[in-house]
């Protein structure tokens, strides 16, 4: 999985990622200025693409 800074999901913890609804992309919650809360509260995820 590669995120929009292009890194992959290396498995570190501190690294969430979340699924765009919309076009199936990854992103690390830090590139989307996506706090886990937020996340938490979340039906759906909409990437800022999107």
């Amino acid at each position: 999985l590669f995120c929009i800074c292009r890194s992959a999901d290396d498995g570190d913890p501190s690294r969430t990622m979340i699924g765009c609804d919309i076009c199936q992309e990854w992103f690390h919650f830090t590139c989307v200025n996506l706090t886990d809360a937020e996340a938490e509260a979340l039906d759906r995820y909409m990437c800022p693409v999107c």
